[in-house]
């Protein structure tokens, strides 16, 4: 085997680690999201904030509130979508919101795409 083809290798296994850090820590970037993290973060791990606009048509800001925390976009409008069946309340996919919550900061909006 020549020393290049050991030095092939060698780069592809750094690589490899470096995308699976990337991926594992949510560094990155998501162009789906408009991110500065990595999709599978925003997507899957990411904290998020609920919001969800109640009487959404009136377009009272007021009318906004926190109702929980969760982990991952699905599990953030799975809670909008409980909170607005118990509020007796249509569906409105424009009224939750998903807040990325980093290192206890607010930095990111997101809706499940």
């Amino acid at each position: 085997m020549s020393s290049a083809n050991n030095s092939d290798g060698f780069w592809l296994i750094v690589i490899g680690l470096i995308g699976y850090w990337a991926y594992d820590t949510g560094y990155g970037s998501c162009d789906d999201y408009a991110s500065e993290y990595s999709c599978g973060y925003v997507i899957e791990r990411a904290e998020y904030e609920v919001y969800y606009w109640q009487n959404f048509q009136n377009q009272n800001i007021a009318d906004e509130i926190s109702i929980g925390r969760v982990v991952g976009l699905r599990e953030c409008k799975n809670t909008a979508m409980q909170y607005a069946a118990i509020i007796r309340e249509s569906w409105n996919e424009r009224a939750y919101i998903c807040v990325l919550v980093d290192d206890g900061d607010f930095v990111e909006k997101h809706r499940l795409l």
